[in-house]
């Protein structure tokens, strides 16, 4: 099990183990998802990362689908 400290200012630096398993890089954004057993940390990722040439038209209803799960998560 991984760890980090918090400082002063709320900031915390995610472990190496952590950063290579979760796929991120300096400069990422990660978003805190509340559940039942507590907290999880997700990488966002931005739609275009997830376009796969070969297969357009799967990746335009994919873009679609995480549109919509953000519009309405929005609300």
């Amino acid at each position: 099990m991984s760890s980090a400290k918090i400082a002063k200012n709320g900031m915390i630096n995610l472990p190496v183990d952590v950063r290579k398993r979760l796929g991120v890089q300096p400069g990422d954004r990660v978003a805190f998802i509340e559940t039942d057993a507590g907290f999880s940390i997700v990488p966002i990722k931005d739609p275009f990362e997830l376009v796969d040439p070969k297969n357009m038209e799967k990746s335009k209803e994919l873009i679609k689908e995480l549109q919509e799960e953000r519009k309405n998560e929005a609300w």
